[in-house]
Formats: C-alpha cells, sequence, structure tokens
C-alpha cells in the first residue's frame, strides 16, 4: 500500500468523525443561541414579534445543520456499501 494510499484512507476513516463532532458542536451553538432568545424574551428584551423572528431564524438553521448531517451520513453509508462490495 503506499503512502498517500495509507493517508486517504485514514483520511476517509476519520472523516465521518470530524464532520459529525462538527455537526454536533454548530448544532450545541444553535440551541444555546435559541436558549437566549427564549430568555431575552422572559426578561422583557425582546416583544414577540423579535421572539418569533428571531427564534424561526435559529430553529431553521438547527433543521438545516440536522438535514446536511442526515445527508452527509446516507452518502457515507452508500459509499461504505459501494466498498463493501468490492
Amino acid at each position: 500500500m503506499s503512502g498517500l494510499f495509507l493517508r486517504l484512507k485514514i483520511f476517509f476513516l476519520i472523516l465521518p468523525i470530524l464532520v459529525k463532532l462538527f455537526g454536533i458542536e454548530e448544532n450545541k451553538k444553535e440551541n444555546a443561541k435559541l436558549n437566549k432568545v427564549y430568555d431575552f424574551l422572559e426578561n422583557g428584551i425582546y416583544n414577540k414579534e423579535e421572539f418569533i423572528k428571531r427564534s424561526k431564524s435559529i430553529k431553521d438553521n438547527i433543521q438545516n445543520l440536522e438535514s446536511k448531517l442526515y445527508e452527509y451520513n446516507s452518502l457515507l453509508q452508500k459509499n461504505v456499501e459501494m466498498q463493501n462490495a468490492k
């Protein structure tokens, strides 16, 4: 096995872990933002309209992150299945 092939194989083995960790961290950040928005509403900093606007934006971000992770995991699974079929 050549050095480049081995490095690529290792890279593709750890890539799913890195993507998942990145997705989890980004999700945590967005959920922390959402919690702050709730706090701002409870403390009277945001009115109802501002709360709805900001919370919808954050929830959309969370949904997009989750969709991208699902999409990536599906592609990864297909790739693993193709590699195992060889």
